[in-house]
C-alpha cells in the first residue's frame, strides 16, 4: 500500500514502555497478578516500581506470564542506595562548573545524577559488570579506551553524592571522553540539552549493553503480523530488540509506540511497534476556574474554590486537581448550573473542565456512602398506606437538582401591595431512588433547610431527641464527622412530629402540646412549589407549613417517580421565603483562593 495522501496515521504509546516510566498508567489486576521479582537477595526489600500494563484491544482470551525481567534485569531499592550515604557526603547537592557554554551538558548530567535507579546503579559499581569491549564495532586502537565514558561519568557521580564536597566540579574529564566519540561537542559552544542526552545515553547503553554487541542499530521497527493480538506482536519485537539493547539506559529510558496506518480509500490498516526514549509533551496552559464544592450534609458549609488547571483537562481528572486544596471529597457528582436560565446539567467525565466553566457555574456535589440506608421506613414513620416490604433493600439512587431559584415575598408599604423578589441559588441536589416516596424527598428538603432556622426549646422538649444538637456539638468542638443516618432519623423525627398525625396520636400529644406545633408551623418561613415553564400551568403546593394542604398536590405515599416526571417536562421546585435573614444563610459559602503556596479563606 503506497503511502498517500490518503492514509492516516495514528500513533499510541505501547504498553511495552519500562516500569519506571509507567507511574500514571493504571495498574490491570489481570496481567499484575502475574508479575514476579526474580531477585532472590535475601536483603533486599520489595522493589519500588513494579510493572503495569494496559490492556490491549483483543486480547481477552490471551494467557500472558510476563515478569518484570520481560521489561528490566534491574530492580532499584531504595535503601540500598541510602546505605550508600554517610551524614557528611554531598547528597547531590553540587554544582558543575561551567567550562565555557556547557550548561547543557551539566544541566543534563544534573537531571540524570538525580535519576537515582541511575545513580544507583554506577555508584554501587554494577557498571563495571557489564562494560565489555565490542565486536566488530570499534578500531582496535580505541579498545583500550572504551568504558571511559561511563568511568567518567561514574567519577561526578561519586564527588556529587559520597564525597564532603562544598565547591563546584569540573567535569572536564568526560567532556573530554564524549569528544573523542563524538566530534559534535569538541568546542566549547552552546549546545542543544535534548540532542546531548540523546546522544550520550547512547553513548553510556553502548558501553554497559549486558550483549555482546555485533552492531548497534539506532532504529527498530516491526510490523504486525495478520490476525496477531496487539500484545503479541508488542512482545515479540520487545523480545527482539531487547536481544541486541539490554542496558539499564534501555530499562529506565526507553519504551515502545504502536503505530497504525489507515488507508482512507481501502480501509486497511498496518501496525508497526518501534522504539522511542523522548516523548515531546506540550507545556499546558494553565488557567483559573472557581468551581462550588457542596458537601453532602447542609451543616457543613459549602466551599467556593479557585482551581488553576490545564487547559486540556478533562472532568475524569478532576479529583487530582481537588486533592492540592480538599481531603475528602472523593465521591461526587459534577453539575454544570447555567443563572441565565436556571437550567442544570450533570456534566460526562469526558468533557473539558475549562470549556465547561465558560458556559454556567461549576458545582461538585460531594456524594454520600450511606445514602442507601436512608429509606423512609423509619420505626417513626407511620402511615397505614405505607408498605414496608422494601426493608432492608439497597436501591440504585440517582442525583436531581431541586431549588435553583428563590423568592422572596414582602409587603411594600409605599406600592401598599405584596412584592416578589427573585434570587437565583445554586441547586440543591438530594439523592432520590424509584422506591422512594415524596415523604423522604420531603425530609430530605426539610434538613437541607433546617439550618436556616431553629427549633423553640418546646418544640425540642417534644421530640425529646437531642441527637441534633451533639451531632452538631461533635463536628463544631470535637471534629467529629457527621453520621447522616443518624441526622436524616433526627429531619425524619421532626417531620413526623411536625406533619404526621398518626405520629401525634402515638406519642399521646395533648391539646396544649399540639397547639405548640401549630404556633410553631405559623411562623414556617418556607413554601415549596413545583412551578412549570408555562404560564397557562397553575404551580402545584409541594410543602408549606399547611399539611393537609400540600398533601392534596403530592401525597406523602406516592412515588417520587410521579415528581420526577413533571421534572423532566420543564417543572421546577421554587421555593418563597418570607424571611430576609435566611435568604443570606442560605448562600453563605466559604471562598478559597490559592495565592502565594497558601490557601486563604474570605468569609
Amino acid at each position: 500500500m503506497d503511502q498517500t495522501e490518503s492514509e492516516q496515521q495514528e500513533t499510541e504509546i505501547s504498553t511495552s514502555t519500562n516500569p519506571s516510566i509507567q507511574t500514571q498508567i493504571p495498574q490491570n489486576n489481570i496481567y499484575n497478578n502475574n508479575l514476579q521479582n526474580n531477585n532472590n537477595d535475601n536483603n533486599s526489600q520489595s522493589p519500588q516500581n513494579l510493572t503495569t500494563i494496559k490492556k490491549f484491544i483483543g486480547i481477552s482470551n490471551i494467557e500472558m506470564n510476563l515478569t518484570s525481567s520481560f521489561y528490566s534485569n534491574y530492580i532499584f531499592y531504595p535503601d540500598k542506595f541510602k546505605q550508600l550515604l554517610t551524614k557528611n557526603c554531598s547528597h547531590g547537592l553540587i554544582g558543575l562548573k561551567n567550562l565555557g557554554n556547557t550548561s547543557y551538558m551539566n544541566s543534563i548530567i544534573q537531571c540524570l545524577s538525580n535519576t537515582l535507579e541511575l545513580t544507583y546503579y554506577y555508584l554501587s559499581n554494577e557498571y563495571k559488570n557489564n562494560i565489555k569491549t565490542p565486536v566488530n564495532n570499534y578500531k582496535s586502537n580505541n579498545n583500550n579506551k572504551y568504558g571511559n565514558i561511563s568511568k567518567s561519568f561514574y567519577d561526578i557521580l561519586y564527588k556529587l553524592w559520597i564525597e564532603n564536597n562544598k565547591n563546584a566540579i569540573n567535569p572536564m574529564e568526560l567532556k573530554y571522553s564524549i569528544n573523542e566519540k563524538v566530534h559534535l561537542f569538541k568546542n566549547n559552544n552552546q549546545h542543544d540539552a535534548e540532542e546531548f542526552l540523546l546522544i550520550f545515553l547512547q553513548l553510556l547503553h553502548e558501553e554497559i549493553n549486558r550483549e555482546n554487541i555485533k552492531e548497534i542499530k539506532n532504529f527498530y521497527e516491526m510490523n504486525k503480523i495478520e490476525g496477531e493480538s496487539d500484545i503479541s506482536a508488542s512482545k515479540r519485537f520487545w523480545n527482539f530488540f531487547k536481544k541486541e539493547n539490554n542496558s539499564i539506559i534501555i530499562d529506565l529510558f526507553y519504551g515502545q509506540i504502536k503505530n497504525t496506518l489507515k488507508c482512507l480509500n481501502c480501509a486497511h490498516t498496518e501496525t508497526n511497534f518501534e522504539v522511542f526514549s523522548v516523548l515531546n509533551v506540550d507545556i499546558p496552559i494553565i488557567r483559573k476556574i472557581k468551581v462550588l464544592l457542596v458537601p453532602s450534609n447542609n451543616i457543613k458549609k459549602s466551599i467556593q474554590l479557585y482551581l488553576y488547571i490545564s487547559e486540556n483537562a478533562l472532568f475524569i481528572d478532576i479529583n487530582v486537581y481537588l486533592k492540592q486544596y480538599i481531603i475528602g471529597f472523593e465521591n461526587f457528582k459534577v453539575l454544570l448550573f447555567n443563572y441565565n436560565n436556571t437550567s442544570v446539567k450533570f456534566v460526562k467525565m469526558s468533557e473539558n473542565i475549562f470549556n465547561v466553566s465558560k458556559k454556567g457555574m461549576i458545582i461538585i456535589y460531594e456524594i454520600s456512602e450511606n445514602i442507601s440506608s436512608e429509606e423512609d421506613n423509619d420505626e417513626n414513620d407511620i402511615n397505614e398506606d405505607d408498605n414496608n416490604e422494601s426493608n432492608n433493600i439497597d436501591y440504585y439512587y440517582d442525583y436531581f437538582p431541586f431549588i435553583t431559584v428563590i423568592k422572596f415575598k414582602y409587603f411594600d408599604e409605599e406600592k401598599d401591595k405584596f412584592v416578589s423578589k427573585n434570587y437565583k441559588s445554586y441547586p440543591r441536589v438530594f439523592p432520590v431512588s424509584s422506591f422512594n416516596k415524596i415523604k423522604n424527598l420531603r425530609i430530605k428538603i426539610l434538613g437541607n433547610l433546617r439550618k436556616y432556622y431553629n427549633l423553640n426549646e418546646n418544640l425540642k422538649n417534644l421530640i425529646k431527641d437531642d441527637s441534633y444538637d451533639r451531632i452538631i456539638n461533635n463536628y463544631m468542638e470535637k471534629n467529629i464527622d457527621i453520621d447522616e443516618i443518624e441526622l436524616f432519623n433526627c429531619y425524619q423525627k421532626e417531620y413526623n412530629l411536625l406533619f404526621n398525625e398518626a405520629y401525634q396520636k402515638k406519642i399521646n400529644l395533648n391539646e396544649e402540646q399540639l397547639n405548640i406545633i401549630k404556633d410553631y408551623l405559623k411562623d414556617f418561613p418556607f413554601k415549596i412549589y413545583l412551578e412549570s415553564y408555562k404560564e397557562s400551568e397553575e404551580p402545584k403546593l409541594f410543602f408549606s407549613n399547611d399539611f393537609n394542604e400540600f398533601s392534596q398536590s403530592f401525597k406523602d405515599n406516592q412515588p417520587i417517580d410521579s415528581l420526577i416526571k413533571l421534572m423532566r417536562k420543564g417543572y421546577k421546585l421554587i421555593l418563597y421565603v418570607n424571611n430576609n435573614e435566611i435568604i443570606e444563610k442560605m448562600n453563605e459559602i466559604v471562598t478559597l483562593d490559592f495565592k502565594n503556596n497558601i490557601i486563604c479563606p474570605k468569609i
